[in-house]
């Protein structure tokens, strides 16, 4: 249960030195000097116990726990003098708190370190992506080709019987259509044989429980300790809180289940050996040059075989961007190709950051392609 007490400060005369006068007191008794908001209104409470609680005593006078209800201290801002927080006027000159809290104004807070701190980072930020927008712009350059090349490639392919061997329960027999003229072909499953059994696989059997303890550890309550707080009033006193926290330890203990025990057993399925049809490559053809029209290798293709094509086009651009820049540009289509010639003019699209997008087509922009 929280409990709840108020102590009262002490202040320091700086006017004759006199010390440890009760925050009840305005004005110094030795010498009349009011208490005015410099290092005068800085109260000592004494020193903290280990529970955080001060050590002075609880006020109990009636008179003094006024004082500390009527809010924290104000101070003329005429004549300095401190006032009780619930006085209209001031007690030295009479000037109403309105008045008087008019008459100065608090100098500007100080700017605090991690405003500037965070306005630095904002502005790094800002500057990151301004240049990453900067660098994602793009220019045009004026480029010239320098050379222009093709290749192709046609790969012969034969439809041919193949062995392998598959699990039972994923075959099913069935016949294979052959190509005609390299299509049109199904791909069946011919001849299933030799079949034995082979391990694919585990699979776990519960073979009953088992009691199996571990040890682990809980938090216990243990007994309790005072814990107190404190909040300064503003006014020469402060009011202290003080409650019992109960304290926590680890306590081990034994924690026991039935769990399920398992045991491995392999899992067997009979692996077969089948027929099957795949196309086959056995020869490649290739042919590449700069200058004659793109043409393709001639192959005498013969019953259940067919071909595959395959060709590139390239062309050398060199443009001038703070020196020569040399870039290459692919294309997959013969009609890209036949529009390139060695000296023709080409406009490249260049990033601020040096990535060349493509080659400007009117408003299109056709890609580098890799």
């Amino acid at each position: 249960m929280a409990s709840k007490r108020i102590i009262e400060g002490t202040w320091k005369c700086g006017s004759c030195g006199t010390e440890g006068i009760l925050a009840r007191y305005k004005s110094c008794p030795t010498c009349g000097n009011p208490r005015e908001s410099d290092a005068e209104s800085k109260f000592d409470f004494g020193s903290a116990s280990a529970s955080g609680g001060l050590e002075r005593a609880t006020v109990t006078d009636a008179g003094a726990l006024q004082l500390a209800a009527a809010g924290a201290d104000w101070f003329c801002g005429y004549c300095g003098a401190s006032n009780r927080g619930d006085h209209p006027a001031c007690r030295t000159c009479g000037a109403l708190r309105a008045d008087a809290a008019a008459a100065v104004r608090p100098p500007a807070p100080p700017r605090r370190r991690r405003y500037i701190f965070l306005k630095v980072v904002a502005v790094l930020v800002a500057a990151v992506f301004a240049l990453g927008y900067w660098a994602a712009q793009t220019k045009d350059f004026e480029a010239t080709i320098k050379s222009v090349s093709w290749e192709r490639n046609v790969t012969l392919q034969t439809f041919t019987q193949v062995g392998r061997r598959g699990w039972r329960d994923q075959l099913t027999e069935s016949a294979t259509a052959m190509p005609v003229n390299g299509i049109g072909e199904f791909i069946g499953t011919e001849n299933i044989r030799d079949c034995e059994d082979k391990q694919r696989g585990t699979v776990q059997v519960a073979i009953g429980t088992e009691r199996v303890c571990r040890q682990a550890s809980r938090s216990v309550a243990c007994g309790s300790h005072t814990s107190c707080s404190t909040r300064d009033l503003g006014n020469g006193y402060a009011e202290e809180v003080c409650q019992d926290v109960t304290d926590y330890c680890s306590e081990s203990y034994e924690d026991c289940n039935d769990e399920t025990q398992y045991r491995t057993d392999p899992v067997f399925v009979q692996e077969c050996a089948y027929d099957t049809w795949e196309w086959q490559g056995r020869n490649m053809q290739t042919v590449r040059d700069d200058e004659a029209p793109p043409a393709w290798p001639v192959l005498a293709i013969e019953e259940n075989e067919r071909t595959v094509l395959g060709q590139k086009f390239d062309a050398v651009l060199e443009y001038q961007r703070k020196g020569t820049h040399i870039v290459k540009f692919h294309a997959t289509e013969p009609a890209a190709y036949e529009q390139w010639r060695r000296g023709q003019k080409r406009v490249i699209v260049v990033t601020n950051g040096g990535v060349v997008k493509g080659i400007r087509d009117g408003a299109a922009v056709l890609p580098i392609e890799p």
